[in-house]
This record gives structure tokens, sequence and C-alpha cells, in this order.
């Protein structure tokens, strides 16, 4: 699955490199220079630095990129979830969106999964 940032991406976000970003956050936490510094040498964004820093923007996967908020749903259960949708539509019986968002919520409320989901309307998000 693909984050939303990277469909809608279409200008300079995301256009830096991972190991560079891995040597400007080694050098600020070792204490060799500060954020704006390292982030100007390395050529990275100031901003993803930081939160790479304090660890809130999700890890990259490989040499992948995440960009943008991590996912509701654990990765295994999405695959499992794309895998029903796509089982689905083989058989003729096409999954609306709508249809989609109370499945996405009724799996996390089944496995105790903390979200962001609309509780009042018991459905998932748009993405």
């Amino acid at each position: 699955m693909t984050t939303r940032a990277e469909r809608k991406s279409k200008g300079v976000y995301g256009k830096w490199d991972e190991e560079a970003m891995r040597h400007a956050i080694e050098a600020v936490r070792d204490g060799t220079m500060g954020t704006k510094k390292a982030a100007k040498q390395f050529d990275v964004p100031k901003t993803t630095l930081l939160r790479r820093l304090k660890n809130m923007n999700k890890i990259a996967v490989g040499s992948r990129k995440m960009l943008g908020k991590s996912t509701d749903l654990p990765e295994e259960i999405e695959n499992q979830l794309a895998k029903h949708i796509e089982d689905m539509e083989a058989r003729f019986y096409g999954l609306t969106l709508m249809d989609l968002q109370k499945l996405a919520f009724q799996i996390a409320e089944a496995n105790n999964i903390s979200t962001r989901f609309n509780k009042e309307k018991k459905i998932a998000g748009y993405e």
C-alpha cells in the first residue's frame, strides 16, 4: 500500500536521500553540529530531520522512504484486507468505499487496535 503523500506528491517532497538523512541524524546526535547546519550540509529538510530526531516519523523500511503519517492498521492486516478486496473483486462482488470503511473499522474493533477512526459513525477514514 502506498501512503497518501506518495500518491499525491508532485513537488519537492521526499526528494532527499535516506543515507544523507542518517548521516545528518548521527551528526546531530553526536553533537558535531546543530540541526540547521546538518540539514543544510546534508541537503535534507530541517523539519523532517527534527521529526526523525524525535522519532515522530514512521521509520523507513529498507531503502524505501515513508512519507506522511503512519497507518492505523498494522501492515499485515492491511495486506489481508487488500487480498480480501481482490478476492471479492474476482468474484464480481466489488466493495464500495463505504463498505471498505466499515469493514476496516470492524476489523480494528475486533482486534482491539487503537485507531483514529470515527467511532460515532463506525467507519474508517477515506485514506
